[in-house]
C-alpha cells in the first residue's frame, strides 16, 4: 500500500499519460482495485476529520448546521429505497463519464463527456431529477440540444488553439479539483459570510477526484468507475438506513 500511495503521490507530482498493456493489466486488475478501495477509504477518512472539524466549528460560532444542510440536500435527491442505486451505481456513471471518460482525449470520448454534462446542466436548470427517466418530450428536447452542444463544443476543443493552450497534466488537475468543488453543491444554499469555508469542506472528495483520475488514467475508465462505485457504497448503505 506504501508504493500505491508513492505512485499516486509521484503521478500528482507529475501526470504522464502511459497505461498498463492489456496482459499487465489483466493481472493486476482485482488486486489493485481492492488496494485502491482500501487506501482511498483511508485517505477520505483523515481528510473528513478537519472537514468535519471545520463544519462543527461554523455551526458553533455562525449558528449554520452544514452537516444538516448536507443531509437534508442527500436525502431530497437520493429517492429513499434508491439510495444506493443512485449514489453507488448512477452517481459515479454520470460523475466518471462528466470528469474522467475524456481524460483519454479520443474524441468520442470528449464528445460523451460534453454531451452528458450539458444534458445534466440543461436538466438541473429545469429543476427535475437526474435519476428519474421520463421518456417525453421534454427529455427528447433536452437530450437533442446536449447533443448539439457536445458536438460543437468538440469542434472547440480539438481545434489547434486549445491544443497549444492546454497540457494534460493541466486538464488531469482541472478534472479532480473540478470534481470535488462540484460537491460544494452538498451544502445548497451558500451562505456568503462562509463562502471561505466551502472548499475546505470539500477536500475529501479533492482527494478522491486526484485518485480516481490517476486510476483512469492508469487502469482505464471501467477501473475508476468500479473504484467510485465501490467507494460510495458504504456511505449510500448508511443512507439507506438512516433515511
Amino acid at each position: 500500500m506504501k508504493n500505491t500511495l508513492k505512485e499516486i503521490i509521484d503521478f500528482i507530482k507529475n501526470p504522464q499519460y502511459n497505461t498498463l498493456c492489456k496482459t499487465e493489466y489483466n493481472n493486476v486488475f482485482f488486486r489493485r482495485l481492492l488496494m485502491f478501495f482500501i487506501l482511498g477509504y483511508i485517505l477520505i477518512s483523515i481528510f473528513s476529520i478537519p472537514s468535519l472539524s471545520i463544519a462543527t466549528l461554523i455551526n458553533k460560532f455562525f449558528s449554520i448546521d452544514l452537516i444538516k444542510q448536507r443531509n437534508y440536500n442527500f436525502k431530497k435527491s437520493i429517492y429513499g429505497s434508491n439510495t444506493i442505486l443512485t449514489m453507488a451505481i448512477m452517481g459515479p456513471i454520470m460523475e466518471e463519464i462528466v470528469f474522467r471518460l475524456w481524460l483519454s482525449f479520443k474524441k468520442i470520448h470528449v464528445t460523451i463527456s460534453l454531451v452528458v454534462t450539458f444534458w445534466i446542466i440543461i436538466t438541473k436548470l429545469q429543476s427535475k431529477s437526474l435519476y428519474v427517466f421520463i421518456l417525453d418530450l421534454t427529455f427528447l428536447k433536452n437530450l437533442l440540444a446536449a447533443i448539439v452542444l457536445g458536438i460543437l463544443m468538440n469542434l472547440f476543443f480539438n481545434s489547434r488553439i486549445v491544443q497549444l493552450k492546454l497540457n494534460r497534466s493541466f486538464l488531469y488537475w482541472i478534472s479532480s479539483v473540478g470534481f470535488g468543488l462540484i460537491h460544494i453543491f452538498n451544502f445548497l444554499p451558500l451562505e456568503i459570510t462562509i463562502c471561505w469555508v466551502y472548499p475546505l469542506l470539500i477536500l475529501p472528495q479533492i482527494i478522491l477526484g486526484l485518485i480516481l483520475g490517476f486510476s483512469r488514467i492508469k487502469y482505464g475508465f471501467f477501473f475508476s468507475l468500479l473504484l467510485h462505485g465501490l467507494i460510495n457504497l458504504p456511505a449510500s448503505i448508511y443512507y439507506f438506513y438512516k433515511f
